[in-house]
């Protein structure tokens, strides 16, 4: 019994890359087919697997230059705004959409109004703009999420 399951094995073996082998191409060759002088011959790869290119917008975090800040597409002039006084004990942090900012930054010191100015749309009831740094944070007031984030708008 053993002598027939390992006869068997060894076929399997012996004819699995026979199974697996692609089918001969049965068109001319190349050389033997009339072409016009400007054509050039077709090269095909059967072996590569095209894939088509992901197009995908871009929504990722641009360095602000050190006149400009990027927002939604496309480039906005910066602000120059008095020097930016961070509580205590706190310092610059790049913060993102889903971060909670702490309570200490929801008072009216550091909100900012003029958002118009900068072409950013005026925040929905419950929201503020808010400073933090060189940087402008959409967050809700109930929460202190962070909805929005405009890097280097200040300088």
């Amino acid at each position: 019994m053993r002598t027939l399951v390992s006869l068997a094995a060894a076929l399997c073996f012996l004819l699995a890359p026979a199974a697996f082998a692609a089918p001969p191409d049965h068109k001319p060759a190349a050389a033997s087919m009339p072409m016009a002088a400007h054509a050039k011959p077709t090269v095909r790869h059967s072996h590569t697997w095209h894939r088509p290119a992901m197009h995908r917008p871009y929504t990722g975090w641009h360095r602000p230059t050190a006149d400009r800040w990027y927002w939604r597409g496309h480039w906005v002039n910066r602000v120059r705004a008095p020097v930016f006084r961070y509580p205590h004990g706190w310092g610059y942090r790049h913060w993102y959409v889903g971060a909670r900012l702490p309570a200490v930054f929801l008072i009216a010191d550091y909100f900012y109004d003029d958002f118009l100015a900068l072409g950013l749309e005026s925040p929905p009831p419950g929201y503020r703009w808010v400073r933090y740094g060189p940087d402008l944070l959409l967050v809700n007031l109930r929460t202190g999420v962070v909805e929005q984030v405009a890097y280097g708008v200040f300088y």
